[in-house]
């Protein structure tokens, strides 16, 4: 008898072949409190794009306004990573109604004039731009800007212009006959005539 001894050889283990790739630049995207997952084209260290089926890819804090960051791991035989971050810009929000303005006096100022009403698309409150400012007869609107509730996701929009009345005012001075001072006050202009009628009356009487 002829005897023969066989041999099993071991199969070796493959190891991972590391490659250097990166990530072509994201544009950046709006947001609208959506996730955001672009689509990532990956590059070997020959330029060459490389199969999405080679590697996996992974989102962090792409949700919210500011720098999302996304990274891709290969697979498979290959190893090696690379990240890169895209930017989700703040919305602005769209105006649906504008607001109305109170009536103020000659000579106040436009914080004095109440705004109320109004909406936007998102939720947040219409200030006057230069609160400070005291309005004249010959302008007619004035500069309102909405600010958002979120300012971490939408921008102030600026700026709607609001139709605001200012009741005008008039300086009236009654005197008698001698030049002695009866009245110096100041009225509305509507008015005026009615109070000069009353002085007269109550003089002629």
């Amino acid at each position: 008898y002829v005897c023969f001894s066989v041999g099993i050889e071991k199969s070796k283990s493959l190891l991972p072949i590391e490659k250097k790739i990166t990530i072509e630049p994201l544009a950046s995207v709006t947001y609208d409190n959506l996730i955001k997952e672009p689509i990532i084209t990956v590059y070997d260290e020959s330029k060459d794009i490389v199969s999405s089926s080679n590697y996996k890819v992974f989102y962090t804090n792409n949700v919210n306004a500011g720098q999302a960051l996304v990274s891709v791991e290969l697979n498979g035989n290959f190893s090696g990573s690379a990240s890169s971050y895209f930017t989700i810009d703040k919305a602005t929000p769209s105006i649906e109604t504008i607001p109305t303005a109170s009536s103020i006096d000659q000579g106040m100022t436009l914080s004095q004039s109440v705004l109320t009403g109004g909406s936007a698309s998102v939720k947040g409150a219409f200030v006057w731009e230069n609160p400070s400012t005291t309005p004249t007869l010959d302008i007619k609107e004035y500069a309102v800007t909405f600010e958002p509730s979120d300012t971490a996701n939408y921008n102030t929009f600026e700026k709607i212009f609001v139709p605001l009345t200012i009741i005008e005012k008039v300086r009236i001075i009654a005197k008698t006959s001698d030049d002695d001072l009866i009245k110096d006050t100041i009225i509305t202009k509507g008015h005026a005539h009615i109070y000069a009628l009353v002085k007269a009356h109550c003089h002629s009487s």
